[in-house]
């Protein structure tokens, strides 16, 4: 396991000597003697777990320091410990009014010096933490709001089509009620994910052609108004993959599709292709459109990239979280995602898995 990282801010070198020796063990150390040089070695060398901060120090005092670190987003949540001597305490409020968690009186005693780095790495790490479990919520927030459109697109389209012809209510009424439930599954889905706070979800066993064939079903509809071919998937043989049913169709395979679909023209195809390769199997989906930018494709995971998100063929909006959320979903089935395209002639999202 690796160490925490503590940052020493202190001019003094018998101090710094004495910290040495009691935290080195334990921690890994960088120091700085004056406020600036800490700024410095954090833009350099990335954030400390904990910074021990003395108050007067040269060049840039640690108040003022503190002050600077705590107006940043990026180093506002790194708790600061002031070192302080008994002649200095008239200082501590302005300490704690420029943002520090707690202080240390010179000379030190080792075990209330240790004690309280313990219990101020302990409370960070609790806040970073809830501010993981919050940003899983609201993943599955935008997995519902995201995955939802499909099902509810499909029973609108039906709906339309249903008020132009009373007719074929019997004819289309199976995919309505097949889009509702679809629905109800992905509702499902989400309650029982954040039950598990998305650590727990159940693998089981599924046949990859079954959920390919159910994913078409779902936006068929979309296929068919813009005239574009949903091929069958090629390959005779039967591959049982591990994941969860409902997130593998309803996030995963409609949200490929539907980019695959979005970004092709009419009179074109989007295919499967499936292989084996070891423990895995792999599953790629073809479409001959327009393809994506490289500038875009590099950023094609990120959530919050905002400018990867480009009006489809027919002038389809997205939101931009489709494919975060199926690389999110991979990796919880402990597979990955490839993508690779070319400008004007397609894309290939391959697909791996690992094999029940």
């Amino acid at each position: 396991m690796s160490k925490d990282t503590l940052l020493i801010a202190e001019d003094t070198p018998s101090n710094i000597q004495v910290l040495h020796e009691i935290l080195h063990d334990e921690y890994e150390l960088k120091v700085a003697n004056n406020g600036q040089t800490v700024l410095d070695i954090i833009k350099n060398t990335g954030l400390p777990d904990l910074i021990l901060m003395d108050i007067m120090m040269p060049v840039m005092d640690g108040i003022e320091c503190a002050g600077i670190l705590k107006e940043s987003p990026e180093t506002a949540d790194i708790p600061i410990l002031f070192l302080t001597a008994l002649s200095e305490e008239d200082q501590l409020v302005r300490a704690f009014n420029a943002g520090g968690a707690d202080y240390i009186t010179k000379p030190f005693r080792i075990h209330e010096l240790k004690m309280r780095i313990r219990t101020h790495l302990e409370i960070s790490k609790a806040r970073k933490a809830v501010q993981t479990a919050h940003e899983r919520q609201s993943e599955l927030l935008h997995i519902l709001c995201h995955d939802l459109a499909n099902p509810f697109a499909s029973i609108i389209s039906a709906l339309s089509v249903i008020r132009e012809d009373a007719g074929v209510l019997d004819e289309l009424l199976p995919a309505v009620e097949d889009s509702a439930e679809r629905g109800m599954d992905i509702i499902s889905m989400v309650k029982k994910h954040r039950s598990l706070k998305l650590k727990g979800i159940i693998l089981e066993e599924i046949d990859l052609k079954s959920a390919w064939d159910e994913a078409c079903r779902g936006i068929i509809h979309m296929a068919e108004a813009k005239n574009i071919s949903l091929v069958p998937l090629e390959g005779s043989e039967k591959y049982q993959i591990l994941a969860e049913e409902v997130s593998l169709v309803n996030t995963v395979l409609v949200n490929i599709l539907s980019n695959a679909l979005k970004f092709s023209s009419g009179g074109s195809s989007v295919r499967g292709e499936t292989e084996s390769s070891g423990d895995r199997v792999i599953l790629s989906i073809i479409d001959e459109g327009i393809g994506i930018p490289e500038e875009i494709l590099s950023r094609l995971f990120d959530a919050h990239a905002r400018d990867t998100h480009r009006r489809g063929t027919d002038g389809e909006t997205g939101t931009g979280f489709g494919m975060p959320l199926v690389k999110s979903m991979m990796e919880y089935y402990g597979g990955d995602i490839q993508v690779t395209s070319t400008p004007g002639e397609g894309t290939r999202v391959s697909l791996r898995f690992r094999r029940a």
